[in-house]
C-alpha cells in the first residue's frame, strides 16, 4: 500500500479509523506525526542515495508498518521520528539485497538463457527458478560453516579462498574441502554427476 506522504498526511485517515476492537493501544495523532516528520523520513533515504520517487514510496510504505505494527501492540514505544526512519532504511536495504541479487542471477544465468540478448523464454526462467531453489535447498541444509564460505564465496561478496578463511577463521584446506562438498551436493541437486 504506498500513500503520498508528502502531499498531505489527510489520505491516512482511512488507515487510522481501521482498528476498532478494544484492545488496541492508546490512540496516536498519526496525521500530525506523518506531516510533522515525513519530511525528515524522505531525508534520511536521500542522504542514503535513494532517488527522490522512490524515497517517497519506502517512507510510506515504513509509516504504514510502523501504523500496523503499533496498532497490533508490537511496539513497545514509539520514538518518532527514529522507528520510522529506521524502518524506511530496513526497507530500502532490503530491496537494494533483492535487486542485487536478481542481478547477481541474471548475471550469472544469462549466459545460458538468453542469446544475443533476448529475452529468455518462460520455460528457460522457471527452469533457472527451479534450479536456484535447489542450490538453495542444498545450501540452507548445510552446516553454518558451510553457509557463511557459500555466502562469501558465491554471494555479493565473491571473495577468493584465502579471503574466506582469513574472515571465518578456519583454513584454507578446509575452505577448499566446503567448497568441494558443497559443488558436489549442488551437482547432485541439479541432476548433474555428483562426482568431479
Amino acid at each position: 500500500m504506498s500513500v503520498r506522504v508528502l502531499h498531505g498526511a489527510t489520505a491516512w485517515s482511512g488507515l487510522l479509523e481501521e482498528r476498532t476492537d478494544a484492545a488496541a493501544p492508546a490512540s496516536v495523532p498519526w496525521d500530525q506525526l506523518i506531516e510533522q516528520h515525513s519530511r525528515r523520513v524522505v531525508v534520511a533515504l536521500l542522504a542514503r542515495g535513494v532517488p527522490l520517487e522512490r524515497a517517497k514510496d519506502l517512507a510510506d510504505d515504513a509509516w504504514v508498518r510502523i501504523i500496523q505494527q503499533h496498532r497490533a501492540g508490537r511496539l513497545p514505544e514509539l520514538k518518532i521520528p527514529g522507528i520510522v526512519i529506521m524502518q524506511a532504511l530496513f526497507l530500502a536495504r532490503d530491496a537494494q539485497r533483492v535487486a542485487m541479487r536478481r542481478a547477481n542471477v541474471e548475471t550469472r544465468l544469462g549466459g545460458d538463457l538468453g542469446i544475443h540478448g533476448e529475452t529468455p523464454d518462460v520455460e528457460h526462467q522457471l527452469l533457472a527458478r527451479e534450479q536456484l531453489r535447489r542450490i538453495e535447498k542444498v545450501v540452507e541444509a548445510a552446516s553454518p560453516t558451510a553457509r557463511r564460505v557459500f555466502e562469501l564465496s558465491w554471494g555479493d561478496a565473491n571473495k577468493s579462498a584465502e579471503e574466506v578463511a582469513s574472515e571465518i577463521g578456519i583454513s584454507l584446506q578446509r575452505v577448499r574441502q566446503i567448497t568441494c562438498e558443497l559443488r558436489k551436493r549442488i551437482r547432485a541437486a541439479l541432476g548433474g554427476p555428483a562426482d568431479g
